[in-house]
């Protein structure tokens, strides 16, 4: 009796025991399911002004460093509306911003201009309708695709910069390098790519665990606008510029001319297509 009594507990335990393994082991390896991307675009053509976008570029995302390309515009216009040419040296941080996005610089422009005066002068002066400010923070100000591009039309137009900078904003868009040359300029065949104007922002937001990553390019004919959010569980800056990439490449596929409706759209990189506004 002591002998079966020892086997029987020895057989309770290894079952136990091989439950609990069991149970671990699903603990350790089963990952919580990972949110899709958010991906919204837009595309407005600057000879009809026709905006066509997804339907989820109603949305709203955190701007990043793509509203840099308002803050020099914006400073520039200022400057010589009181006929004041910038300084050497104000004239290389404004480069600095938009070809290197430098952060410190825009810091500086953005609070000698009045903070959030710069971004309510944005929304006055481009005409935007679903864009809001983030008291004293210019990378939270949050935009929709549509009115992105707007702003990406108010800078190609010439209302940003106004006539005497507007080309030289524009050709430091055309210039940009280093981290910040991705998106939607790789979708363009190489010998194009030189004429793109592009101003891209992204952000890692750690508490958060989420990328947020946008892109911006002015052509002679348009401008287009893609905007993702992503869990880091996907990936990190790469996988923003691919998604910016792959959406430029279907939505100006040369089938489809650049403001058709796109065809063949993965829902999961492009979004639903929304009408024409």
């Amino acid at each position: 009796m002591l002998r079966l009594g020892l086997v029987g507990v020895l057989v309770a335990l290894l079952g136990a025991a091989s439950v609990v393994g069991v149970h671990r082991w699903r603990a350790v390896t089963a990952a919580p399911p990972v949110e899709p991307d958010r991906v919204a675009w837009a595309l407005l053509d600057l000879r009809t002004r026709t905006l066509r976008t997804s339907a989820e570029a109603t949305q709203t995302y955190t701007a990043e460093s793509m509203i840099k390309v308002w803050i020099v515009a914006d400073d520039l216009r200022r400057l010589a509306e009181r006929d004041i040419r910038p300084h050497p040296d104000e004239i290389t941080a404004l480069s600095a911003m938009i070809r290197d996005s430098d952060d410190h610089a825009a810091e500086v422009i953005y609070q000698r201009n009045g903070e959030d005066a710069v971004i309510e002068r944005l929304i006055t002066i481009c005409g935007l309708t679903e864009t809001t400010v983030r008291p004293g923070w210019w990378s939270l100000t949050r935009m929709t695709a549509r009115d992105a591009a707007r702003m990406g039309g108010c800078v190609a137009d010439g209302r940003a910069a106004g006539q005497r900078w507007t080309n030289w904003v524009l050709d430091q868009m055309r210039r940009v390098r280093g981290e910040g040359y991705f998106g939607i300029v790789s979708a363009l065949p190489r010998a194009e790519r030189a004429g793109l104007a592009i101003k891209n922002g992204w952000t890692l937001h750690v508490n958060e665990g989420q990328w947020a990553v946008n892109c911006l390019a002015i052509s002679a004919g348009w401008v287009l606008v893609v905007q993702t959010g992503y869990s880091t569980a996907r990936g990190g800056l790469d996988h923003g510029g691919r998604t910016c990439t792959e959406v430029a490449g279907q939505v100006l596929a040369p089938a489809t001319g650049p403001i058709g409706t796109p065809a063949g759209v993965s829902a999961d990189a492009l979004g639903r297509p929304g009408n024409a506004r």
